[in-house]
């Protein structure tokens, strides 16, 4: 969720992952899971705004998209050589 997420959800507020705390969107105790899908970060004032009711949905931004490329690595050749020794008669 940290990588996904990327700072505080909240729109306008950019706290860095690393000091946010994983909120429940539909709370864990109205039968809401600890999933992915459930899950967002949102920073210490922000969290405690919404569990308090004075944060609605409509102020929280979609994830930050994340996109990664990575190249495959180089082919590469081994060569080997085999020597195969002569039988004398």
């Amino acid at each position: 969720m940290r990588w996904r997420d990327g700072t505080c959800r909240v729109a306008g507020c950019r706290a860095p992952v690393h000091e946010t705390d994983l909120d429940h969107a539909k709370a864990y105790d109205r039968g809401g899971t600890t999933s992915g899908s459930n899950l967002r970060c949102l920073c210490r004032k922000h969290h405690n705004m919404k569990s308090h009711g004075h944060l609605d949905d409509r102020y929280l931004d979609a994830p930050i998209r994340h996109i990664e490329n990575y190249l495959p690595p180089p082919p590469f050749l081994i060569e080997l050589d085999i020597v195969v020794p002569r039988r004398t008669a």
